[in-house]
């Protein structure tokens, strides 16, 4: 595909890969049971991206409640 970055969902799982791509899942912040609650955050800087994990915890993430979502 070209790209440097994937962003892929539906595993409910985060998955944060580098393998000659960047691969980020963010999981399920919402759907409870299957996996712990999390989203990802994405710094990009200068051309390069990070992904980082934000787990959930109480239901609902803290991360979406600071940020006014």
């Amino acid at each position: 595909m070209d790209v440097d970055v994937l962003i892929f969902g539906h595993f409910h799982h985060p998955i944060i890969e580098e393998s000659g791509v960047l691969l980020l899942s963010p999981g399920s912040a919402i759907v409870p049971g299957i996996g712990a609650l999390s989203a990802i955050e994405i710094d990009i800087f200068d051309g390069a991206v990070r992904g980082r994990v934000i787990r959930c915890d109480g239901g609902v993430c803290s991360y979406f409640e600071y940020g006014g979502m």
